[in-house]
């Protein structure tokens, strides 16, 4: 596939569960041959789209125990729901919010990928029901508000939401406006002028990065907020459009990454 000549179109634009936009603007074509009939395909090249490796991946397909029905055009995975647990024990106390991290053994294709979760009914009473994530080997956080009046505890053993692999190639089209501003909470933890939601990225980073020095100014900033810092592209030879791909590209690899320390 890597020897196949991109092709550039006009812009398409695919829209996403959590209602943003991805745009593509290359496709290649190729012929394969499936039991001795040979079918010319066309494939769009957008990031994050999984359709051609559903289709065309043997490890997917095993993972998923996944079947092609030519007779009626379709698809087919053995249904089969993912749970996610805390990676350890969590206090949250009345009135307070926090970032849990939960993990749990996906298919490699989902490893670093954007998929949604649906809380379970404990979970659900401080946080969405259902959770558009990016998961980093396997793992990603949710923010939990305690607006009871008690104690509430997550531990290790027991799972707090699930992945359901049925619904890994659909597009979520209902999205609420409490799951919206629920989004709209979670990108505010880049913001300086939240001190708590500083903190937060500041605990989050030290679960994390559990190598790094308690002191270390890194915890206070993003992976794209570190990136952006110590590495300069303005002298290399790539377009804008590329830099953007290559600044993308590093930031999903950074999560990939074993206890990395990053000067």
């Amino acid at each position: 596939m890597s020897s196949v000549t991109l092709k550039k179109v006009e812009p398409i634009h695919f829209k996403l569960g959590n209602g943003n936009f991805l745009t593509a603007s290359h496709v290649i074509d190729f012929e394969i041959t499936i039991q001795s009939h040979r079918f010319k395909v066309s494939a769009v090249i957008a990031d994050n789209v999984v359709g051609l490796d559903l289709i065309l991946g043997n490890n997917t397909l095993r993972e998923l125990g996944g079947m092609l029905n030519f007779r009626d055009g379709s698809f087919q995975i053995k249904p089969k729901k993912v749970y996610f647990r805390p990676v350890s024990n969590v206090t949250v106390q009345p009135g307070q919010t926090k970032k849990i991290i939960v993990q749990a053994r996906v298919p490699s294709f989902l490893r670093n990928h954007e998929v949604v979760l649906e809380s379970n009914c404990f979970l659900a009473q401080m946080c969405p029901s259902q959770m558009l994530v990016n998961l980093r080997k396997g793992r990603t956080f949710i923010q939990v508000t305690n607006t009871s009046q008690i104690r509430k505890f997550f531990v290790r053993s027991k799972p707090v939401a699930h992945l359901n692999l049925n619904d890994v190639a659909l597009i979520t089209q209902d999205v609420t406006p409490e799951f919206l501003n629920f989004l709209h909470i979670a990108e505010r933890v880049n913001s300086d002028s939240e001190v708590s939601s500083q903190q937060t990225l500041r605990q989050y980073n030290q679960e994390k990065y559990p190598h790094l020095d308690p002191h270390d100014p890194l915890l206070d900033m993003t992976e794209a907020d570190v990136f952006s810092k110590h590495v300069n592209l303005s002298d290399s030879i790539l377009d804008l459009e590329e830099r953007s791909d290559f600044h993308n590209y590093v930031i999903n690899a950074l999560g990939l990454c074993h206890s990395v320390l990053i000067h």
